[in-house]
């Protein structure tokens, strides 16, 4: 699964570079990009908690809620948990829009994913 995570300084990391549990510690991400089948790829942004699970049909980043991450951290294994931060939204504008273009064309959108 091909991912990147986009920072709030405009730094990323990547799939290519990092497993989710080797990714640097830090609570300001801003938007996250992945592969998905159905549409080319998702975003995941706009929330405080994101979560590396298996939640069926493979491992990927998940939004999760304060009640979602205390359930996901209740769960047995190890646990990978990125933390959100809110930004000014010009600035998370350019973040969204620089992820969007990094992964190219895509042929739809997930219910619960941000459309520009």
């Amino acid at each position: 699964m091909k991912w990147s995570v986009y920072y709030s300084d405009d730094t990323v990391a990547t799939s290519a570079e990092y497993t989710p549990f080797e990714l640097p510690r830090r609570t300001d991400v801003q938007v996250i990009v992945q592969d998905n089948v159905n549409h080319g790829w998702v975003t995941r942004c706009g929330h405080d908690f994101y979560v590396w699970d298996d939640r069926g049909g493979g491992w990927r980043w998940w939004n999760a809620t304060y009640s979602g991450l205390m359930q996901y951290l209740m769960k047995p294994g190890r646990k990978c948990v990125l933390f959100g931060y809110e930004i000014d939204k010009a600035q998370y504008n350019a973040i969204f829009n620089r992820a969007r273009a990094e992964f190219g064309e895509k042929n739809g959108y997930e219910n619960t994913e941000r459309i520009p």
